[in-house]
Parts: C-alpha cells; structure tokens; sequence
C-alpha cells in the first residue's frame, strides 16, 4: 500500500514579488513516526504536524486525530505568524495539559504548517519533584552526619564537667564541705 506523505510548497519569487518557480517536497509520515519513536519523550507526550487552518498532518500516537480539522486550537493560531517558534502551555486535543515547544516550518502564507512537541505537565513536574526530593534528602542526611559528628567531639568536653560537678556533689553529700568542682 503506499506510504502517507505530506506536501510541501515553496514559491519561489524574484525581487519584485513575481513567482519564477516552486519547490515542493513531500514528508514521508513513516520519518516522522521514527523521528517521534527516537525522541525519547516521557510517556503522554505528542510530536505533531499542523497547518494554520487546524489540519492534523501528522500526529504521534495518532490517537484518531489525523485527518480532522481543529479549527480552534492553540497551535493552529500560533503557527499562522511567519516567524513562530516559542514554548507555551496548553490543552491538548485529548485533553491533557502539556508544555509545547512549536516551530513554523518554512511554508508559503497561504499554508502555514508548524511542528510541535507536547509534553504532560505532569512528567515535567515529576522530574523536577524527583531532583529536589533528592537534593533534600542529601542536605538532610548531611545536617544529621553533621549533627552526629559534632555531638560525639562535644561530649567529652560536657560530660567531663558534668562527672565534675557530679563527683563534687557526692562528696558534698558526704561531708566534705572542702570540695570544689575546679579542683576535680
């Protein structure tokens, strides 16, 4: 069966604005699915293709939506400035929150057709909660060998007077009203 392929268009214009010719090449949908499998994107994440009237050129996962025609979405209107390319967060067709990094290809006005890489909130969330989880658990674990280290050099020096204190009381305690603490 044949492969899915999404044109491409570029005229090609003279100083003067007047068309000498056109480029066309054509996207082969099967790279573009090796190219999102390769990625390696944290799971829910989507590589998609869209044109400025809300075509879904390409899509990975598909998901069903290849095909259809969303109008409204984020990415449709983005992609329709000529110079687009930047980072937003959004709502997906499938209705997960994602943090999207979108580029306009070059592509003639009429057509403007942009990329765009979307990845779950969440998974970016979790790989930030993961960093600092251990980060804290390091700061704690060196606050606790700091504590231990300090407490174990400190104690001789306090128990030392405390036996002190301790061995003159008992003396005291015996009759010895002679004791100092100082001369133990």
């Amino acid at each position: 069966h044949p492969e899915a392929v999404v044109p491409v268009n570029l005229r090609i214009t003279d100083r003067e604005g007047r068309v000498t010719g056109l480029l066309s090449i054509g996207i082969r949908m099967k790279w573009f699915d090796e190219l999102a499998r390769r990625a390696d994107l944290p799971e829910g994440s989507v590589l998609s293709m869209v044109d400025g009237s809300g075509l879904v050129l390409a899509r990975h996962p598909d998901g069903g939506f290849v095909g259809r025609r969303f109008p409204d979405t984020q990415l449709a209107r983005l992609i329709v400035d000529p110079n687009a390319s930047g980072i937003v967060d959004g709502v997906g067709l499938d209705g997960v929150s994602r943090r999207v990094a979108y580029v306009r290809l070059r592509s003639p006005e009429e057509r403007p057709v942009g990329i765009a890489i979307a990845v779950p909130v969440d998974a970016i969330s979790a790989e930030a909660n993961r960093a600092l989880t251990l980060r804290l658990a390091l700061i704690v674990g060196a606050l606790l060998l700091s504590w231990l280290l300090v407490s174990m050099s400190l104690r001789p020096l306090v128990t030392d007077d405390i036996e002190k204190l301790d061995a003159a009381a008992n003396r005291i305690g015996g009759g010895d009203f002679t004791t100092r603490s100082g001369e133990l």
